[in-house]
């Protein structure tokens, strides 16, 4: 190892050596300690389409169900759909039908005023959240189901009269 005194000088100033060296080997070790999973993580990202079961249930949606059928949704497929023409009116992110004002005095009776809700990991993780969704989604009936795990979408048939 140099000794310390030993310095490099740049245009910018002197720089101490060791402590170049120190950084280095900090750098070093946190690409050892981070790389794998990193790498792990860039190489799923890179070769599975996590976002194909939204992409299929939007197309699903797109041929299965009436334009004016009031539908609660994912903020990730609400864009797609109110782009592709459906009026947005009738296109609801579902967390808003349990903390919207503007929502609730549109849809009175709440998830009952609904005729498909599309289930996602983050309207599942809501749920206990936001009970007008749980109820939308435990009345409704799976009519379509993509994917799998996590990364499943499925849209329901809600069925506000359905025996409890």
């Amino acid at each position: 190892m140099l000794p310390t005194s030993w310095i490099l000088t740049q245009q910018a100033g002197v720089v101490d050596l060791e402590a170049v060296v120190l950084d280095v080997n900090a750098v070093v070790a946190a690409a050892v300690i981070v790389g794998p999973d990193w790498y792990r993580m860039d190489r799923d990202l890179m070769t599975v389409d996590h976002d194909r079961p939204l992409t299929q249930a939007q197309r699903w949606i797109e041929d299965n169900v009436p334009p004016d059928s009031p539908i609660l949704v994912d903020d990730a497929i609400w864009v797609d759909l109110v782009r592709d023409d459906r009026p947005a009116s009738r296109v609801v992110w579902f967390w808003k039908l349990d903390r919207d004002p503007e929502i609730r005095a549109r849809y009175p009776d709440g998830w009952r005023n609904f005729d498909y809700v599309v289930s996602t990991i983050a309207v599942r993780l809501s749920m206990a959240q936001l009970p007008e969704i749980s109820a939308a989604v435990n009345n409704g009936k799976v009519v379509a189901s993509f994917g799998e795990g996590g990364d499943q979408v499925q849209v329901l048939r809600v069925q506000p009269d359905r025996p409890r």
